[in-house]
């Protein structure tokens, strides 16, 4: 929906500022993650009285690509080009960088709005919205990161001092939060990363275009030991070398990315080679990752029959709280194994092998195959002493 249509005037403006809601208390808490940021520009939006509040982030320590757009006054989904599109070609943008961090700024009068007023994005995003002046400062910037906070009024409105200065209080608060929050997000993912490693598995992290931003030491060793399955392109680009192989896999790299809108996973599913087959499965970085560096990443997990890592069933199922049966059959799965091999190597039917399964999945609440054997690497990389492991 059009945010003229959601605000059928346009951008509202709040009527008043509202000195006793002071956001600095949930500026701090979103810092130590016990709060949103969208909360936050809420009580940011009401307190400045105005009509838009935005924050972006990009942090390429925390997450290579990683881009945060937290929006206040309007749908979200409704300014999603400004992120995908309109904002890198912003003609203001080389003026608000080359502002100094924590200054706070509205107008830029090397472009006047008679100019401004002629772009690209005012023209086709900014006007049919209603939105107008802007009041921002730079939180941080550096090679590798760039945080910015913004508020926004309706066309035609000015911006007072009163707002300017509650801006300028605030900016500095902002500033720490996010300094906290980025130390916090640092270290939550050395520990992800540490326990990836430790997985049974081959474990590749990648980004939504397949471009591989970690690997497991067991991941670099296959790539070195499977050169006819696996293959890294240009700018890493992780890819299966057999052509139904790489159909299966980008299939899947799209409904992983998808589990994070409400789709079902991925399959287990099995690609075929000289070497012989590898089972493959994906799931979401944000079972994994922090949420602040999860957005649009994939872990990919294979794992090489022929060369089954040894899984100690009896850690499995004493964490897990599985018969011994159970336990067997959830280390051949994690193992890369169908239920069928399951079966055959136990001399039962599948539909015991079936029957056994189901039981797993309501012990571990986990609802398939592929949640059962994610929440199985998970927990057990945890438990897992680095050095002590099986291999």
């Amino acid at each position: 929906m059009p945010l003229a249509a959601h605000y059928p005037n346009g951008l509202r403006l709040c009527t008043k500022m509202d000195t006793e809601a002071d956001p600095i208390g949930q500026i701090y808490e979103a810092g130590l993650g016990s709060q949103t940021w969208l909360s936050v520009l809420d009580v940011l939006r009401h307190t400045m009285a105005v009509g838009l509040a935005t924050l972006t982030a990009r942090d390429d320590a925390i997450g290579p690509g990683f881009a945060q757009l937290g929006i206040s006054g309007g749908p979200e989904p409704e300014f999603r080009p400004y992120g995908e599109y309109y904002g890198p070609r912003d003609p203001k943008t080389v003026y608000v960088d080359a502002e100094p961090v924590g200054r706070v700024y509205t107008e830029f009068a090397a472009m006047p709005d008679s100019v401004y007023h002629r772009s690209e994005i005012y023209t086709d995003f900014f006007r049919p919205r209603g939105i107008g002046k802007v009041c921002g400062v730079t939180l941080m910037r550096d090679a590798t990161r760039k945080y910015n906070l913004g508020v926004r009024l309706p066309i035609g409105k000015l911006f007072a001092e009163t707002q300017v200065a509650a801006m300028r209080r605030l900016a500095p608060h902002f500033t720490r939060a996010f300094q906290v929050q980025r130390q916090r997000a640092l270290a939550e993912a050395e520990a992800a990363r540490r326990m990836l490693d430790r997985t049974p598995a081959a474990v590749f992290v990648l980004n939504r275009h397949a471009a591989v931003l970690h690997m497991s030491p067991r991941a670099a060793a296959l790539l070195h030991r499977r050169p006819d399955m696996w293959r890294l392109a240009g700018q890493d680009l992780l890819s299966v070398v057999q052509p139904r192989g790489q159909a299966l896999f980008i299939r899947a790299l799209s409904q992983a990315l998808a589990v994070q809108d409400g789709e079902p996973p991925p399959p287990i599913f099995r690609v075929e080679g000289p070497g012989g087959p590898l089972a493959v499965m994906m799931a979401p970085a944000c079972s994994y990752f922090p949420a602040s560096e999860s957005a649009g990443i994939v872990c990919v997990f294979v794992a090489d029959p022929s060369q089954r890592p040894t899984i100690d069933r009896t850690l499995l199922a004493q964490e897990f709280g599985l018969t011994s049966a159970e336990a067997q059959v959830v280390a051949a799965l994690a193992g890369g194994a169908s239920v069928k091999q399951i079966a055959a190597d136990r001399r039962v039917s599948s539909n015991t092998v079936q029957i056994q399964i189901k039981h797993v999945l309501a012990k571990t609440s986990t609802h398939s195959q592929t949640q059962l054997v994610s929440a199985v690497l998970r927990g057990l990389a945890a438990t897992t002493p680095e050095t002590g492991g099986r291999q």
